[in-house]
């Protein structure tokens, strides 16, 4: 009975270290961030904080609809949030204030306003070279993003947008990203 005794102790001891070991690993690559800005509403709204994941895109690309953070080249002491429209050799057009990827038109539920270029162009068209993505803010209107600093090289990626953790809106709380 005691060397049973024993066994159940060292397995268990086994199964803790091991679910220890995961969850230390888990939440030293997740970070809450307090999201400053506008370029995301009505997704994450002003003072939101979200839980982002910070080693997401060092094994794999980012897909297209990540809510993503990184570093533009203009000011590399900040940190940017928009969402991943489009991955390396998508093509990207606006046309009416819609946007359309590889000649579909898209259905952007979650984005606030028409989409233009810089210039307010009516039609637009960019390619996006290997190695790069282009991102959008949800609120079109109020977003620095692709159309005024180009595509998005993927060594500038920060991490990935998880969940909003805390809202003054209360049902975005836990929201998915």
């Amino acid at each position: 009975m005691k060397k049973r005794s024993k066994l159940i102790i060292i397995v268990i001891c086994v199964i803790l270290a091991v679910t220890l070991g995961f969850s230390i690993n888990y939440l030293k690559n997740r970070r809450l961030f307090t999201y400053p800005g506008t370029s995301m509403t009505p997704t994450i709204l002003p003072n939101d904080k979200i839980f982002i994941d910070l080693s997401c895109y060092k094994k794999k690309n980012p897909q297209r609809g990540d809510v993503i953070l990184y570093r533009p080249k203009e000011f590399p002491d900040r940190i940017f949030i928009n969402r991943c429209i489009a991955v390396e050799n998508d093509v990207v057009e606006f046309i009416d204030g819609f946007v359309y990827l590889n000649g579909k038109k898209q259905v952007e539920k979650y984005a606030e306003g028409k989409t233009f270029s810089v210039l307010q162009e009516t039609d637009y068209r960019q390619e996006v070279q290997e190695g790069h993505i282009y991102v959008l803010g949800d609120n079109r209107k109020y977003s620095n993003d692709s159309r005024y600093s180009g595509t998005i090289p993927l060594s500038s990626l920060v991490g990935k947008a998880i969940s909003i953790y805390d809202s003054k809106t209360k049902k975005n709380i836990g929201k998915k990203l």
